[in-house]
């Protein structure tokens, strides 16, 4: 897929409002690829517990809608514990929403006073649920020696959810192009679905200039309450069952306290 599909992938995009580039739906899929992957590998060489959070934490790095997913998939074909595969997303949520912070201070650092305390809040909301996951109540320490990750490239899987991650993406342009810079934030929680790094690049660049700093940060956490709730749609869609219901508290707690947290922000700002 990288050394012999991607150099002969056409490189322009394809459709309305920005269109689809067919090259940057390859990547996608090659990353969805790459995290199942390293779960795969991570699992056969460190075992079920270590193994999982590793490769969540990696993948990550790259995209937790990625790690979701395989998690999901694994959970759905029972390869695995569906509590440990939960702790794996919530480990991979933890290194997104750090990253988003990490964008912003690169940046804008002037953003950073409004958006990081919903971050550092809704992380130790996943922290919390991980370790939780892992380490107590142990209910479930026979299935972390006994996990077997079947197929790691299902292909055909993996470039579906490509496309349709990719026209998510494309869906959130002709939102934002449609209706202006109220649509910007309409625009950032649909493309926050599948790329969060997108969203907070281009949100603090247009910062002050065309957006105002508050609009900004309220955009870029948008996106990540999305992609957040993106995580629900994913564990009931694919993994079902405990999978679901783990992801689901987790996701719903991080929102509400995250809620919370831009309100208080927004008060002790103004």
């Amino acid at each position: 897929m990288t050394f012999l599909g991607l150099p002969i992938m056409p490189d322009h995009p394809v459709g309305p409002f920005g269109g689809v580039n067919p090259r940057d739906v390859w990547i996608i899929a090659i990353v969805l690829a790459s995290v199942s992957f390293l779960g795969y590998a991570a699992v056969t060489n460190f075992g079920a517990r270590r193994g999982l959070l590793l490769a969540a934490a990696a993948g990550a790095l790259a995209s937790s809608t990625a790690v979701t997913i395989a998690n999901a998939r694994h959970a759905a074909a029972g390869e695995g514990s569906p509590r440990l595969l939960a702790a794996g997303v919530a480990v991979a949520s933890v290194i997104m929403f750090l990253r988003v912070a990490a964008i912003v201070a690169a940046l804008k650092p002037g953003l950073l006073m409004l958006v990081a305390p919903t971050l550092v809040a809704v992380s130790l909301v996943a922290a919390g649920f991980a370790v939780i996951w892992v380490y107590w109540p142990k209910t479930d320490t026979g299935s972390h020696q006994s996990v077997d990750f079947r197929n790691p490239f299902d292909f055909w899987s993996v470039l579906g959810f490509a496309f349709f991650l990719a026209l998510i993406v494309m869906l959130g342009r002709a939102v934002g192009e449609t209706f202006g810079a109220t649509g910007a934030l309409a625009g950032a929680i649909f493309v926050g679905i599948a790329d969060i790094d997108a969203i907070t690049v281009s949100m603090a660049r247009l910062t002050p200039e065309i957006l105002s700093t508050s609009d900004a940060a309220v955009a870029i956490l948008g996106a990540v309450a999305s992609n957040t709730v993106s995580k629900i749609a994913i564990g009931a869609l694919i993994g079902r069952g405990p999978f679901a219901v783990e992801i689901a508290a987790m996701a719903l707690l991080c929102l509400l306290v995250g809620a919370v947290a831009l309100w208080l922000t927004f008060v002790f700002a103004a």
